[in-house]
C-alpha cells in the first residue's frame, strides 16, 4: 500500500523542479540513485552534443551589442531575442568548480531599501546602471524562487512587472514553482516542500540607451522534501527603468539563458561572471 509520505517521496524522485515552460530540472531514478538531469524545448527539436566538458580556458562569448538601427522597441526586441550560448543539459548538474573566470567580477550595488513590513516584497533602490538592473533582477529572482507560496510569488511579480511585461503564468519563477508543486503533489501552501535560490553569477547581455538592459542571473536552486537536491538555473529578463526604479520590462520573455552549475567550466565558457555584493 502506498502511503501519502511514500507517494511524496516517489513524486520527488520524478520531478525536482520545472523552472519554466520548456526548461526542466528533473530527478530520475537510475540504479536506485537520484540523478539530476535537465531538458529544454530546444532539445526536443535539435540534439545537443554530449561529449566532455570544454575547458574553461575557452574564451567566453562577448556581450551582444545593441542593434544600431530600427525603433527603440525594435532594438530592445532584437537584443532580448538574440540567442545565447548553448550548453548540454548535463551542465546544470553539480560539478567541480574552476579557478578560471569569464571576466572581471561584477559588483552589484547595494539596495537603498531593504525588505520591511509594509514595504516592497524585495530589496530595491538600485541605481540606474546595468549593474543596478542586474542587482534588481537578482533580488527579484532570489525572493521568488526561494518561496513555494504562489501567492507570495504573485505578489513579487505584481510589484516587479511593468505593464506589458511577460504574463504571470509565463514568468519563469511562477511557472516553474507552480509546475513543481503539481509534480510533488503539494497544495501550494509552502508547508511540505521548500525551495531556495542564490544568485552566484551574472551577465549583462546588453543595453539600449540608459533605461533598458537585458540582465541575466545564474544561481543554485535547491528543493527539499525528504532530501535536498540542487541544480543550476539561469534566467534573463528585460529590465526597464521607470519612475525611479528597475522593472521587468514590457515584451516577451528573452532568449533562454545558458543553464549551468555556477562556477563550473560550463558556466565560464557560457560567459557567466562571478557577482559580488557591494
Amino acid at each position: 500500500m502506498t502511503t501519502p509520505v511514500n507517494q511524496r517521496k516517489r513524486n520527488l524522485a520524478v520531478a525536482v523542479l520545472v523552472v519554466a515552460v520548456g526548461v526542466v530540472l528533473l530527478l530520475v531514478v537510475a540504479g536506485g540513485m537520484l540523478v539530476l538531469r535537465a531538458l529544454t524545448d530546444d532539445d526536443k527539436d535539435q540534439p545537443v552534443a554530449a561529449g566532455p566538458t570544454v575547458s574553461a580556458a575557452v574564451p567566453a562569448p562577448a556581450a551582444v551589442p545593441a542593434p544600431a538601427t530600427g525603433s527603440v522597441r525594435e532594438q530592445q526586441d532584437a537584443l532580448a531575442e538574440e540567442p545565447m550560448f548553448k550548453l548540454p543539459p548535463s551542465a546544470v548538474e553539480p560539478q567541480p568548480l574552476v579557478a578560471e573566470t569569464a571576466g572581471p567580477t561584477i559588483v552589484l550595488p547595494k539596495a537603498a531599501q531593504t525588505v520591511v513590513v509594509g514595504g516592497p516584497p524585495v530589496a530595491t533602490g538600485f541605481p540606474q546602471t546595468p549593474e543596478g538592473a542586474l542587482a534588481q533582477l537578482a533580488a527579484i529572482e532570489e525572493s521568488a524562487l526561494s518561496s513555494t507560496d504562489l501567492q507570495r510569488i504573485e505578489e513579487i511579480y505584481r510589484w516587479a512587472a511593468a505593464p506589458g511585461a511577460v504574463e504571470l503564468r509565463q514568468w519563469h519563477p511562477y511557472s516553474g514553482i507552480s509546475t513543481f508543486l503539481e509534480h510533488v503533489g503539494d497544495s501550494g501552501a509552502g508547508r511540505t516542500v521548500s525551495a531556495s535560490y542564490q544568485v552566484v553569477q551574472g551577465q549583462i547581455k546588453g543595453q539600449v540607451g540608459g533605461d533598458f538592459v537585458v540582465a541575466c542571473v545564474l544561481g543554485e536552486f535547491a528543493a527539499t522534501l525528504t532530501v535536498t537536491e540542487r541544480g543550476g538555473f539561469g534566467d534573463c529578463q528585460r529590465m526597464s527603468w521607470n519612475d525611479g526604479r528597475w522593472w521587468i520590462g514590457a515584451g516577451s520573455q528573452p532568449a533562454q539563458a545558458p543553464m549551468a552549475w555556477p562556477g563550473s567550466a560550463d558556466a565560464v565558457r557560457a560567459g557567466w561572471r562571478v557577482v559580488s555584493r557591494g
